[in-house]
């Protein structure tokens, strides 16, 4: 089996990184930073504007960007451990399947590969990580069945 967890600073430094997802929401902190300067130009008091620019200044700036996934041509990596230094290196042609399960606080995408190996990592936005593993690992996606209480 190739997929094996290593250390980050041994991965090849000529990869191509086709995709990377992070933590960091991005689109969020944009949509934050517009409203603030609406509330700015369009309401009669500008302070409740100016600190909503601020708060998503801020965001974008200085929150820290944690790297999830990184999708290659011919593996992804998987940043979940502990340590940042840590991550698994999964190729695709060793995805037996995957699922995205939804949870409250955060969500759960699992790997399960050939000889019995699980990787499990927590992720945020299921729509754009679903629609990459699709491109990536197609018709490997295991849906959960939901269960019916009596």
């Amino acid at each position: 089996m190739k997929s094996k967890s290593i250390k980050s600073y041994n991965l090849p430094n000529d990869r191509e990184i086709s995709v990377t997802i992070d933590a960091k929401p991005y689109a969020l902190m944009v949509i934050l930073t517009i409203i603030g300067f609406t509330l700015t130009l369009f309401s009669a008091g500008m302070f409740p504007g100016i600190i909503v620019i601020i708060l998503g200044c801020f965001a974008i700036i200085f929150l820290p960007r944690r790297i999830l996934l990184e999708f290659c041509d011919e593996y992804v990596v998987v940043y979940n451990k502990a340590n940042h230094y840590d991550c698994f290196v999964i190729y695709y042609d060793e995805i037996v399947s995957w699922t995205y399960v939804k949870k409250v606080s955060y969500d759960e995408l699992t790997f399960e590969l050939i000889e019995g190996v699980t990787e499990t990592v927590e992720c945020f936005g299921p729509w754009r990580t679903e629609r990459i593993l699709n491109i990536y690992a197609p018709n490997k996606n295991k849906k959960k069945r939901k269960t019916r209480s009596k």
